[in-house]
């Protein structure tokens, strides 16, 4: 699935997840910087503060 979505630049309170791909997930986690994510959403840049990279097994209690 790839569609735009628009993140308004004062929006806060707001965690948006995201599945990475296998292939993604891989390069990820040999990178020490969110540049490949970066890449793979389509913006220039990430900061490491935003992003937390989470197996997808962890979120089975909330039941998303």
């Amino acid at each position: 699935m790839s569609e735009t979505i628009n993140i308004p630049v004062d929006e806060y309170g707001i965690v948006r997840v995201f599945h990475l791909s296998n292939r993604l997930a891989t390069i990820m986690a040999e990178s020490d910087t969110p540049a490949p994510l970066a890449e793979a959403l389509g913006v220039p840049s990430l900061g490491a503060d935003h992003v937390q990279i989470t197996p997808l097994a962890q979120f089975a209690p909330l039941r998303l």
